[in-house]
């Protein structure tokens, strides 16, 4: 950011709020604008003025009282379930997900459709304490159809996957994702079902752990993927970061579609599960 100038030899950061806040606006939500936030404080403040979460909590404030999470960040709207949150949401919003509790032991979430930039962070220490589950008989919890990112969450499914990644740059960090079947049918469930089309990076570049690259477009049974836009591909990235994936003896931790594959992992075997991370560059 130094060492971009304008025509008049001015530094990005010698322009005044007015101008940078108009610079600002052309970037997108995911990745551009939240990476801008997190520069300085100057463009923290810039890039989220007039953006205040959403807050998703089993009680909500009584009307008239001002929104504060329980991490002190003031929030817009509060909503008892993602879903109410993410329809009142708009691009390149941040959904808050407050802790369950032991009288709501889980937030309900099946087959949210995320058509749109978002960020959704669990407020718990741990993922654990922020869990999404879906009813019995839903497709999945989570459906991005837009770049994303999810983080400090528990994703739990029984029969289905827990995310499905359509469209977009999807990175799910420091989460849970567990999905589970009856004994027997494990090597049918898995956890993430990737149905992206990417081409084929040219460049080389150190990024995030376990990249998953998806090169053509897959159709999973009963799963139609959704018309893309006009003009647009259903291209994506699915990026997992220091993400725990469960699922029963045989499964798969991610379906990918066609030529797909998974980059840099090394696994070690263990007697009831497999432990993996990224190792090198791409």
């Amino acid at each position: 950011m130094m060492h971009i100038k304008t025509e008049e030899g001015l530094s990005l950061l010698e322009l005044d709020e007015g101008c940078l806040s108009r610079v600002l606006s052309h970037l997108a939500p995911l990745p551009d604008l939240f990476n801008v936030a997190r520069v300085c404080q100057r463009f923290n403040s810039l890039a989220t003025a007039n953006r205040k979460a959403l807050l998703v909590t089993a009680t909500p404030p009584p009307p008239g009282s001002g929104i504060v999470a329980s991490s002190g960040k003031p929030c817009r709207s509060a909503h008892r379930t993602l879903a109410a949150a993410v329809a009142n949401s708009r691009a390149g919003d941040t959904i808050l997900v407050e802790p369950c509790t032991p009288q709501d032991p889980f937030h309900e979430a099946s087959n949210i459709i995320i058509a749109w930039p978002l960020q959704i962070i669990g407020l718990g220490t741990a993922p654990e304490d922020t869990k999404l589950t879906a009813v019995k008989g839903a497709e999945t919890v989570l459906d991005f159809r837009a770049s994303a990112k999810l983080y400090n969450v528990a994703v739990h499914h029984s029969m289905a996957p827990c995310i499905i990644h359509r469209k977009g740059r999807l990175t799910i960090q420091g989460s849970l994702l567990h999905s589970t079947t009856v004994r027997g049918l494990d090597h049918l469930v898995n956890p993430i079902v990737a149905n992206a089309a990417l081409p084929q990076p040219t460049t080389r570049s150190q990024g995030p752990q376990n990249s998953i690259y998806n090169q053509q477009t897959f159709k999973p049974p009963s799963m139609p993927p959704p018309k893309a836009e006009s003009g647009l591909s259903m291209g994506g990235l699915l990026t997992v970061v220091e993400t725990k994936i469960l699922g029963g003896r045989g499964s798969q931790a991610c379906f990918a579609s066609g030529n797909s594959r998974v980059r840099n992992v090394r696994v070690i075997k263990l007697a009831g599960s497999n432990l993996f991370w990224r190792s090198g560059r791409a």
